[in-house]
């Protein structure tokens, strides 16, 4: 691992380049063959930001088309073998969506695996497509297992092949979708050659023992998912799923992981340890791969949205828990069986890893170096200071975050959707306040980390993008409450909920994604910011490239704001009809906005990246500075107030644009080619912040 050659299969075009811009499901090197590599390619996600999901590329359009490859010459070349179907002449073209495809699958191949007695024998799970076989390296396929629902997108199998002491070769196969049908496990002990025979091994019933692999991965399957036997123990199969919500305490521990050791008919929950019946250690959800320690089949390592826990390989007996649980009948007994055979304990082997997908950044105006930083589906974090040392101050998904302009001690994160929490203790865990009831789940299309930023020059204003329109609070969120009150009726933990929590008003009288305001109607907010230099101007944008200013953001009623539409609709086309992936305000009259998306899908108008000068009440120039960018998705933009230097994060890292040229060159060594979502400049200026959806936080002096 010193040194690397490739990439192989290189960059993404179709022809010579096949791997690039997708997804690598699987690498397979067959024994004894070095030369010898089979791919699972499939669809790939590029252009994910902050705000997630509107913007993100499925798939890239310039790259090959998806499926399995194949390779004899150590990669110096491909074959596209599979995918889906007997016949691979039959996916043609590159990048098809799935109505276009009458056989193929609509996303490629996430699974590849050897037959473990006969290199030879390939077999191939693919979406929605089912799992198949080819008995002569490749050549030839033969569906073994059909789909679950073979016109869904997100339908996904998994499997896992072993030897049994027959010499045949078992496999099982995982297969779920978004809830419906539900996901469960199937076997077969013999797949190698003729058609082989599947047993159903899941049952939705408590009555029955494979009510243990029941819909562990509810409706994330196409995300959570996985299968494993360990080698020489062909009666181990593991399965993962994401988690089985609202039956922890209940009637499970929440079926993440289960083991079964018998071949797949029952099985134990794997998911909580065995220490403490209040506070267990505990695998957090989204499961994605394991394995287990050579020659331990009953030690697994794991990973999950959580990164990698480790168990201890011994169990306990903890269905006494059970008792406790208001179960009944078949559920009670069925909880008693799940939990007769439980890891003794589970343990975190996280330290050192930097795996963390931040979504963005907030900083101090008033500490240096504080930050603020949510993250997908593990909380949002803050680092007091520390350049090594976090401390997670609220659970769940992490969005956006932020502070006051004046309230020292103020913080605010969010969860999903437009779900602003807020503290007056510095983000201590117990005193967040729910503020968020007439905005969240209330537009359809709201972004998945619904944009909400602080007013940056008055306090306790703050604003919020939803699925129509901009919403503002001048309170906090609190409304006429006292933050004792609102603690009272409104704390997250101890709350009593019993009136309204939250003031938040929408502005202006007509949504910003309405067909009021012509062509690009549609989509959700993706953008909301204010300029630092004065406290009456606003700009906003949507996924489908409006921009709009506001030049009385401060009004008294919220009901008198004006949004302008400054982008060129339907006229000039100066500017792209793309998700506008972030405004950069400089003052009140210019603005620098960054773009999403590819030229590729609109060849009339591209670019990444433009200055905005406002002209009139109405109009503006649209300046476009992609220069030698080339066709990449932008996912943040920012200027730094000092140099004038122009800051373009993206799937490859971060950009400069240094003033006054027309050369986009590497921000700064030292940064690998990591997906960024946001950036944030330091207050007190001559630092850039990175959030990398993967490898944590990033610093970069820039004075």
């Amino acid at each position: 691992g010193d040194t690397w050659t490739g990439p192989l299969g290189g960059a993404a075009t179709d022809s010579g380049n096949p791997l690039g811009g997708k997804g690598i499901g699987s690498i397979v090197i067959p024994p004894g063959q070095p030369s010898t590599i089979y791919v699972g390619t499939t669809t790939a996600l590029r252009g994910y930001t902050s705000v997630c999901c509107s913007g993100v590329q499925r798939p890239v359009p310039d790259a090959a088309k998806w499926g399995l490859y194949k390779s004899t010459n150590g990669g110096s070349s491909w074959t596209f073998i599979h995918n889906g179907s007997a016949d691979a002449s039959q996916c043609t073209g590159s990048n098809a969506e799935f109505t276009n495809q009458t056989a193929c699958s609509p996303r490629g191949v996430p699974t590849v695996a050897l037959d473990p007695t006969n290199s030879n024998v390939v077999y191939a799970a693919s979406f929605a497509r089912g799992v198949w076989r080819s008995n002569d390296a490749g050549a030839t396929w033969t569906q073994i297992h059909p789909s679950l629902a073979a016109n869904t997108i997100t339908t996904r199998p998994t499997f896992a092949v072993t030897s049994l002491p027959s010499g045949n070769t078992r496999m099982y196969i995982y297969e779920g979708n978004v809830g419906t049908p539900y996901s469960r496990l199937f076997r077969s002990d013999s797949v190698r050659t003729g058609t082989p025979t599947f047993q159903d091994l899941t049952s939705s019933n408590p009555k029955n023992p494979g009510y243990a692999t029941y819909n562990s991965c509810g409706g994330q399957c196409w995300y959570d998912e996985f299968v494993a036997t360990p080698p020489g123990h062909p009666d181990v199969v593991y399965i993962g799923g994401s988690y089985a919500y609202g039956e922890t305490g209940g009637i499970s521990n929440g079926r993440g992981v289960v083991l079964s050791t018998d071949a797949g008919v029952s099985g134990t929950d794997m998911t909580m340890d065995g220490t403490d019946e209040t506070h267990p250690n505990a695998i957090h959800p989204d499961q994605h791969a394991l394995v287990t320690v050579p020659g331990k089949p009953m030690q697994f390592i794991e990973a999950s949205d959580g990164g990698l826990i480790r168990s201890s390989g011994d169990f306990v007996n903890r269905s006494s828990w059970c008792g406790d649980r208001h179960l009944s009948g078949q559920a009670l007994q069925r909880c008693r069986q799940l939990l007769s055979k439980i890891p003794s304990t589970l343990a975190g082997v996280n330290d050192g890893l930097n795996t963390l997908q931040f979504q963005s950044l907030s900083a101090d105006p008033r500490a240096a170096g504080n930050l603020q930083g949510g993250t997908q589906d593990n909380g949002t974090w803050q680092s007091g200071g520390s350049t090594t040392h976090w401390l997670n101050i609220m659970i769940g998904d992490g969005g956006q975050s932020g502070f006051d302009a004046t309230e020292a001690s103020f913080r605010f994160h969010t969860f999903t959707d437009a779900s602003p929490d807020v503290n007056f203790n510095n983000g201590n865990l117990a005193d967040w306040i729910w503020t968020a009831d007439p905005i969240y789940g209330r537009d359809a299309g709201t972004q998945f980390y619904a944009p909400i930023i602080t007013d940056p020059q008055v306090s306790g204003t703050m604003f919020v993008g939803t699925g129509k329109t901009v919403y503002r609070t001048t309170t906090f969120g609190l409304g006429n409450r006292t933050r004792e009150e609102a603690n009272r009726i409104c704390n997250e933990w101890t709350g009593t909920f019993e009136a309204t929590c939250g003031d938040w008003a929408k502005t202006g009288p007509v949504d910003l994604t309405a067909a009021g305001f012509d062509d690009r109607a549609g989509g959700a907010l993706s953008a909301v910011e204010r300029t630092t230099t004065d406290t009456t101007t606003a700009w906003a944008a949507t996924t489908t490239g409006r921009v709009f200013r506001s030049t009385n953001i401060n009004a008294t009623s919220p009901a008198d704001i004006r949004w302008t539409r400054l982008d060129d609709k339907v006229a000039a086309q100066n500017d792209p009809n793309r998700f506008v992936s972030s405004v950069f305000p400089v003052d009140a009259n210019t603005a620098y906005v960054s773009y999403s998306g590819y030229n590729l899908t609109t060849p009339s108008t591209p670019g990444h990246v433009f200055r905005v000068d406002v002209t009139g009440p109405t109009s503006a120039t649209w300046t476009d500075m992609s220069y030698n960018l080339g066709d990449l998705p932008i996912t943040d933009l920012v200027r730094d107030p000092q140099s004038g230097d122009l800051y373009a994060s993206s799937d490859f890292g971060v950009l400069r644009l240094p003033s006054g040229t027309t050369s986009w060159v590497l921000a700064a060594p030292g940064m690998p080619n990591l997906e960024v979502a946001g950036l944030t400049l330091s207050p007190q200026g001559g630092v850039l912040y990175a959030a990398s959806h993967g490898q944590g936080a990033w610093r970069l002096q820039i004075d």
